[in-house]
């Protein structure tokens, strides 16, 4: 440290002057290429329901798995609502004289916006944080509302802000998929349920069943045709059915739906009166009331739609809301013709949540890349693959990969890419997964909730594993495993680092919650014999927790440590610690890349974006130009095959940056890290 006026403090004070100028002489202003991060999520979530303005119509909302997507531009792209729900939306529906009034069933009650989905409030006084699958406004008392819950019934008769139970007539325990408001008499209320249709004459007070001619089936959609309200269908799982004396009576409709069963998704034309419907058997159109239907061809017979929209004035145009496992069968759908042709609108939609990354090394081998995704987001609870540098996606097949469980960490075998190994972290036996054909198949090789992995690069078959409960080795790549903790302490290892050059040398970085003092405590560990005992090298650090570490491929004794109090460096092999944060924010480093070729290139992964230094960690600045702002980086891994190329895994998706000259930072970067530098300068001046 230096603690007096000279020619160190002129130094500093001289390289922030010139560090400005640089910077300045050197910003770049293109919104895409070097410098700029691109988003190579997997586009598309699992959409649940669809909304349209029916004013500006070509604001478009989605409701997914993970909250709320908006397009102002009939889908053409689409921004996650930061703001909320942040809960699995299950039926979404505005208010026809105040468009601005949104109203959003999750599964956690029900949520209102009145700005145009830009902010939300829980607004479920009533019913709780229950699911809702439906919700229908009263056509002419706008104030009433209608909420087909897992627990029946409920109404609203001042927008929302309070609810009440409304099931007398309906049975115990029964859950209400769907609601249907009569145009021309509003005081009649169809619900569609577990247990068949009920129908309410007097606005939900009392309910009776009308299942005349209709198996006691669940009922997952029901549509009033506009032009004749008499006319009432019904999508079950067993087909599609049809009433023409407001339910009393039903037939089933199956001339041309080759015999479909569960119906995902219904809808009418309110011009035109063709009726939509989505089948377990493809997707159906109908321009005689049901009496006979057309498959169309541009979805194949398993894409799983779970909404249909029509736009209001101009019927023609459609959206379908996809929710199956692969990329193709996920997002929204457009047709501009009727339904006869469909375009997918996915840029922007995702919120692919990546806690871990690895890229297969080798000639022509660079293009591939494996994510690991945690418990939340779009593709929950796997790990993708992508085959062409996250231009597609795959999501693999690990059996017994559930949700609730995040992949944190993923190994590819450094002698042979086919070999793969996925670390999950989770509450239903999580563990490694192991995989001997890159991705096809996988086998269960060890319990434990895993937090890292790592092998050694001149016996990969040779593993060591990051635990909750210590470190564990393998060196028969997984058959049998060793407890390899002692000298470790009783907390969470969440970092290995393998020696490239002694590769018996290994650091761990680990933290544990203290609740007495409300705060993490940590350090790192050392072990010189292949993990057989380690010893803490403590030397300069803080008492905090640890997340990431790097050791530098040319100069291993050189090694640096991310922690909740910013980056640590090392230049003899853990013996001694010094805190290098001039730039960086106040919070935690999750992530550290090293650049190979340069190796006084760092990146730093935070929950405020990337940073990057140049000069072995001295001072940072930070490179998110194309982040979001919400984008709390878990992950980071600079392309083998081409070190200029880095990947960042973020909580709302997978980046990409071609990192040259132009990722200077920008003004408004400037004035963000700017005072970190000048409080550094001021503390040496001190």
């Amino acid at each position: 440290m230096w603690h007096t006026h000279g020619k160190k403090t002129t130094t500093l004070l001289s390289f922030v002057l010139f560090f400005l100028l640089y910077c300045l002489t050197h910003i770049g202003t293109a919104h895409a290429g070097p410098g700029w991060w691109t988003d190579i999520s997997p586009e598309g979530d699992s959409i649940s329901a669809l909304a349209i303005d029916p004013v500006s119509t070509d604001t478009v909302y989605a409701g997914t798995a993970d909250g709320l997507f908006i397009s102002n531009d009939g889908g053409e792209s689409w921004s996650f609502s930061s703001h909320g729900p942040f809960y699995p939306i299950k039926a979404l529906t505005i208010q026809p004289d105040q468009p601005a009034t949104i109203y959003a069933g999750t599964s956690k009650g029900v949520y209102t916006s009145t700005n145009h989905g830009n902010t939300w409030s829980e607004t479920s006084t009533g019913i709780g944080a229950i699911y809702v699958f439906s919700l229908a406004i009263d056509p002419v008392s706008t104030g009433a509302i209608y909420a087909g819950t897992q627990n029946g019934m409920y109404k609203s008769t001042n927008s929302g802000a309070n609810w009440a139970q409304i099931n007398t007539g309906l049975p115990d325990a029964i859950t209400v998929y769907t609601v249907a408001v009569s145009p021309d008499s509003p005081t009649i209320v169809y619900a569609g349920t577990d247990k068949g249709i009920y129908k309410s004459t007097d606005n939900g007070s009392h309910w009776t069943q009308i299942n005349t001619g209709l198996p006691n089936t669940y009922t997952f959609h029901l549509v009033i045709d506009p032009n004749s309200p008499a006319t009432v269908y019904a999508g079950t799982n067993d087909g599609i059915y049809k009433s023409t004396d407001k339910g009393e009576n039903w037939s089933r409709l199956n001339n041309g739906l080759l015999n479909s069963q569960y119906v995902g998704a219904l809808l009418i034309d309110p011009i035109s009166t063709t009726i939509y419907a989505a089948t377990d058997k493809g997707f159906f159109t109908s321009n005689s009331g049901g009496t006979a239907w057309n498959k169309n061809n541009d979805f194949t017979d398993d894409t799983v739609i779970h909404a249909l929209a029509v736009n209001p004035v101009s019927t023609s145009i459609l959206y379908a809301g996809l929710g199956g496992q692969a990329t193709w069968n996920r997002g929204v759908f457009k047709s501009t013709d009727g339904g006869t042709h469909w375009n997918r609108k996915n840029s922007g939609m995702s919120t692919t949540d990546i806690s871990s990354l690895a890229i297969v090394s080798g000639p022509g081998e660079s293009n591939i890349i494996y994510a690991g995704t945690s418990s939340w987001g779009t593709w929950n609870s796997s790990l993708l693959q992508s085959v062409d540098k996250g231009s597609t996606w795959e999501k693999l097949n690990i059996i017994n990969l559930n949700k609730g469980y995040s992949v944190l960490a993923v190994l590819v075998n450094p002698d042979n890419p086919d070999i793969l190994y996925a670390g999950s972290a989770g509450t239903c036996n999580p563990g490694i997964f192991k995989s001997t054909d890159a991705g096809v198949h996988w086998n269960f090789i060890k319990n434990g909730k895993i937090a890292d992995l790592d092998v050694d690069p001149d016996s990969p078959s040779t593993i060591y594993a990051a635990t909750t409960e210590g470190v564990f080795k393998t060196t028969d790549s997984g058959q049998t495993w060793q407890d390899a903790s002692n000298g470790l302490p009783d907390a969470v290892i969440r970092r290995l680092a393998v020696d490239p050059a002694t590769t018996s040398t290994l650091y761990a970085a680990t933290f544990k919650w203290n609740q007495t003092d409300d705060a993490y405590t940590g350090s790192i560990y050392k072990s010189i014999d292949s993990g057989a005992t380690w010893n803490p090298v403590d030397t300069g650090l803080d008492n905090c927790g640890f997340f990431s570490l790097a050791i530098d491929p040319v100069s291993p004794a050189t090694i640096y440590a991310g922690s909740e109090t910013g980056v640590f460096k090392s230049t003899d092999s853990g013996a001694h610690w010094h805190k290098m944060n001039i730039g960086l924010p106040d919070t935690d480093v999750d992530a550290l890349a090293i650049d190979p070729n340069h190796p006084a290139t760092i990146y730093a992964g935070t929950p405020q974006g990337v940073y990057k230094s140049t000069n072995g960690g001295t001072y940072w600045y930070p490179l998110n130009s194309g982040l979001p702002v919400y984008a709390i980086v878990k992950a980071l891994v600079i392309d083998p095959g081409d070190p200029a190329t880095i990947y960042a895994g973020t909580g709302l998706g997978l980046f990409s940056l071609q990192d040259t000259l132009s990722s200077s930072p920008r003004h408004s970067e400037i004035l963000q890290f700017l005072p970190g530098i000048l409080n550094g300068a001021a503390k040496v001046h001190n």
